[in-house]
């Protein structure tokens, strides 16, 4: 087996519904036609749900669930398990199974499996061929996440890292939150050996490469632009993304002290002063994109 998947399973406070486990059996299933071996990693209350998902191919397929609701949390186990497990393996791939499958676009659609923008983007993903140490999947948000990224993830990049967010746009790593990633072996073991953090470690990795330029053997980074597909947007319909925001503005003030390990006092206040008004305005946004997608869905419903 020369590839690793590690599939992130969402959080969920209740059991699965049953399309959510169709959803990961499409996924797993997609993923091991595609000669990769699969590390499913659903948080360890959604352990017997997944239990339900049997692969055509059960030697191809890790259930590896995670004492955990933190999404990177969950990547850096998954991740940890495919670099142990696979010696001879040069590059590891991160997938999200939020993402609707082949197989339901296909039916959504009435389009064929095969011309689904689903496939073509994982497809795109997995055989890329560039040696770059850290690949990001960039597909164009709409709705919420689009509203997150504007509202909230580039200003406060620019609060807290303004030149390393001048790079990511020059790069145009546009979306630093992606949870779609190709990371070589080399790059993934020195990653796993520094802080992890349980939020925004795309974010983290992403800083992490543009730090080595410097250095003498600097990471390499490059954007990967994906088709534009669907995911499942009822993580992000409601004013749970206020945590999402929270959790942002937090993680980054945590690297941003680790990175800096002399800042000042006054510099760390002005920049906590500025990051709370980005805060108060994102809150505002959010909340007006959340009453505009819930008066649209009633219209359409």
């Amino acid at each position: 087996m020369s590839k690793a998947v590690v599939l992130n399973f969402l959080y969920r406070p209740k059991p699965y519904q049953d399309s959510l486990i169709i959803r990961a059996k499409n996924w797993v299933n997609f993923l091991i036609e595609q000669d990769t071996h699969v590390i499913g990693t659903p948080p360890i209350e959604r352990k017997e749900d997944l239990k339900k998902v049997k692969p055509k191919n059960e030697d191809h397929f890790t259930l590896l669930p995670v004492m955990s609701f933190d999404t990177c949390d969950r990547w850096r186990v998954g991740l940890s398990k495919a670099i142990e497990e696979f010696k001879d393996t040069e590059y590891f791939f991160l997938w999200s199974a939020d993402f609707v499958s082949p197989e339901e676009e296909s039916k959504e659609t009435g389009k064929d499996v095969k011309e689904t923008k689903s496939m073509k983007a994982s497809l795109d993903l997995i055989n890329y061929g560039g040696k770059e140490d850290l690949v990001v999947g960039t597909i164009e948000a709409t709705g919420m996440k689009e509203a997150i990224d504007k509202y909230a993830t580039y200003p406060l990049l620019q609060i807290w890292f303004p030149e390393e967010f001048k790079l990511m746009m020059q790069k145009a790593l546009l979306k630093p939150r992606s949870e779609l990633l190709r990371l070589s072996r080399r790059f993934l073991e020195a990653a796993l050996q520094k802080r992890w953090y349980s939020t925004e470690q795309t974010v983290h990795l992403i800083l992490q490469c543009l730090w080595s330029s410097k250095g003498k053997e600097p990471y390499t980074i490059t954007a990967l632009q994906l088709p534009k597909i669907p995911d499942d947007p009822s993580a992000r319909s409601s004013l749970d993304v206020v945590q999402q925001v929270d959790r942002m503005e937090l993680w980054l003030r945590y690297i941003w002290r680790d990175k800096f390990r002399r800042w000042l006092l006054t510099d760390y206040i002005s920049k906590c002063r500025k990051s709370f008004e980005i805060m108060e305005r994102a809150y505002n946004a959010l909340e007006i994109t959340i009453l505009n997608e819930a008066s649209f869905q009633a219209k359409t419903s």
